[in-house]
């Protein structure tokens, strides 16, 4: 893209970052437009930009990691210890907590163990993608399960409690972001270990989490009164459309200075 070089109270510096962060898994993209007012360009000005944006982009990190794993943490402390695994309680967790879509417990000699929430089940694309992340799960655990224990246990020495992946439903011709948490299970004096896991539920990513989460970030704006507003939207790797974007944002094609990109790794 040919670089402009106007620079006046209208001008907007987009910096592109690729953010891996807990709970999106895979790599997700935020942009964020800076107005700028009366500044010269020179690298001075861009460096300052930048260190401001990954001061950002790192604080943004931590806070949906945070929010994360406290959900997942909540929705954990629910499950039942190895060899006690029943679908009573799998189906009680997702009543308690319905931005769950799917829970589940695989071990070795029980083999897996998966519940989705019933009231969605009448829907043909929400059956098809409960059908399709137990057959996957199970295939997979099935295979890998001591590899994947041992995985666990090192990650655990690292203060590392989840595994999390991320899984692309069906909604219509559309595909939803959705994010899946893994975390190892053991009852500590039988030394029984079991994996257990649960799906964030695609709608309520797209709908209240994402947003939320971004009005979040930047309602420090409002409190300080700040006139050039930070406008924030995340959508994957790759893709122009959004997944989400924070208010502000008028639909439009922002006037692009330059690009920056920077990945964080978890």
């Amino acid at each position: 893209m040919k670089m402009k070089r106007r620079w006046n109270e209208r001008t907007r510096l987009m910096l592109t970052l690729e953010l891996a962060v807990v709970l999106p898994a895979a790599a997700l993209v935020i942009l964020s437009a800076w107005h700028l007012n009366e500044i010269q360009r020179d690298r001075g000005v861009e460096a300052a930009f930048q260190r401001d944006f990954n001061q950002v982009l790192a604080i943004s990190e931590k806070q949906i990691n945070e929010k994360a794993e406290g959900m997942a943490d909540e929705v954990r402390g629910q499950f039942a210890g190895p060899g006690n695994t029943c679908v009573e309680t799998l189906d009680r967790i997702l009543a308690t907590h319905p931005y769950i879509a799917h829970v589940f417990v695989y071990e070795p000699n029980g083999g897996l163990t998966f519940r989705s929430q019933p009231s969605r089940l009448k829907d043909p694309a929400f059956r098809t993608e409960a059908d399709d992340l137990s057959s996957m799960t199970g295939g997979w655990l099935k295979m890998e399960f001591k590899d994947e224990v041992k995985s666990f246990e090192e990650k655990a020495k690292a203060g590392r409690r989840y595994y999390f992946f991320d899984n692309w439903p069906m909604r219509g011709e559309k595909h939803l972001y959705q994010s899946a948490a893994l975390f190892l299970m053991s009852d500590g004096p039988n030394g029984n270990k079991a994996i257990g896991g649960m799906v964030f539920d695609a709608e309520y990513l797209r709908d209240p989490f994402f947003p939320e989460m971004l009005d979040s970030l930047l309602s420090h704006q409002e409190e300080r009164g700040e006139k050039n507003h930070v406008v924030m939207m995340i959508h994957p790797k790759h893709e122009a459309t959004p997944l989400v974007a924070s208010a502000g944002w008028d639909g439009g094609e922002p006037e692009v200075e330059r690009n920056l990109e920077a990945r964080f790794r978890t």
